[in-house]
């Protein structure tokens, strides 16, 4: 009778005491702070203890497909702290009279118009897109694809270029490419050492002249190859 009458003052207490009267919210720029706490399903009075976080983080997900991740701590006595993680638009796709904004690791953003101007890269891809669906990673008919397009668009991220990439190209997932500056079309043949061939990307460009044009060939990790061509035609083909 003892352990139980201490086992239900505890419970009494925990119930009692550590109720949610404070919701903060960190890293959101798309969404407000009400849109997040609303999304959640956290209200105030609910037990810390109680609010499933998994089951919190997927309803916010769920709602808002900009949102990666969404870090929850409790802070005692009366605290959850909702850090989130948005994804960022680098990229474009076109599918028929669609035109779907892309992060950096192929996850479909939203739905746009088709006549829409937006400054990310063009993804050139003759695979069609397999039902796309906001919050979901972009899934292409021909195998590999999606796979080798997030591959690079990671590597140009992470170069810090992706913002000066005007066109991804591929059409052929042998022959990879991409539009740089409008003045640069950088071949990257198949995706083994993406990352060491942006890198050496990066070091010649640091070489070549502002105003330099042409056809640079990385598609070899330990040497690249630059053809100056005024003339390039920078939808793809020369």
């Amino acid at each position: 009778m003892l352990f139980l009458t201490v086992f239900v003052v505890i419970v009494a207490s925990v119930t009692m005491f550590l109720q949610t009267s404070e919701i903060l919210v960190t890293g959101a720029q798309k969404h407000s702070t009400e849109e997040i706490i609303a999304a959640s399903g956290i209200s105030e009075g609910d037990n810390l203890f109680a609010v499933n976080k998994f089951e919190v983080e997927r309803k916010i997900k769920a709602q808002y497909p900009y949102i990666a991740e969404v870090n929850i701590r409790r802070r005692l006595p009366d605290t959850f702290l909702l850090n989130v993680v948005e994804r960022v638009p680098v990229a474009y796709l076109d599918k028929g009279e669609q035109r779907w904004l892309l992060d950096k690791n192929a996850y479909l953003l939203e739905q746009i118009s088709i006549t829409e101007e937006v400054p990310y890269l063009h993804i050139i891809s003759e695979s069609e897109a397999v039902e796309p669906k906001s919050g979901e990673q972009l899934m292409l008919q021909e195998e590999g694809a999606v796979n080798a397009l997030s591959v690079v668009m990671r590597a140009l991220s992470d170069a810090e270029v992706i913002s000066s990439v005007g066109q991804v190209d591929m059409r052929k997932l042998y022959q990879l490419s991409f539009i740089y500056d409008g003045r640069l079309q950088v071949q990257l043949g198949n995706i083994d050492k993406i990352d060491r061939k942006i890198r050496l990307f990066s070091t010649i460009l640091k070489e070549l002249d502002p105003s330099d044009r042409g056809v640079l060939n990385v598609s070899k990790p330990t040497e690249g190859r630059f053809q100056p061509n005024s003339s390039i035609q920078l939808g793809g083909a020369e």
